[in-house]
């Protein structure tokens, strides 16, 4: 499932004013692109003495395995950027 949100929505939506209010530089404010490398240094980063999520992964895991998921991770976060379409689930 996706938001199915157009790039015009998406710029107007509430979120996406409060996050350029804060950085206050709001007409400047665009997506940008992430390494595979930012993911794994924020995977490794994560607390490891810190409870799952919703989605059940234990930090620990996620750090273990940051270079094999740093890759897709980044692709999908990306790609999500580029078509403006957001899994719900």
């Amino acid at each position: 499932m996706t938001l199915g949100m157009s790039e015009e929505r998406l710029y107007h939506h509430e979120s996406v004013h409060k996050i350029t209010q804060l950085a206050g530089h709001s007409s400047q404010f665009k997506f940008r692109v992430l390494a595979p490398k930012e993911i794994a240094v924020a995977l490794c980063n994560l607390d490891s003495t810190k409870s799952t999520d919703h989605d059940l992964i234990p930090p620990n895991s996620l750090k273990i395995a940051s270079r094999e998921l740093s890759h897709p991770l980044a692709d999908l976060y990306n790609r999500c950027v580029e078509s403006c379409d957001w899994p719900l689930q």
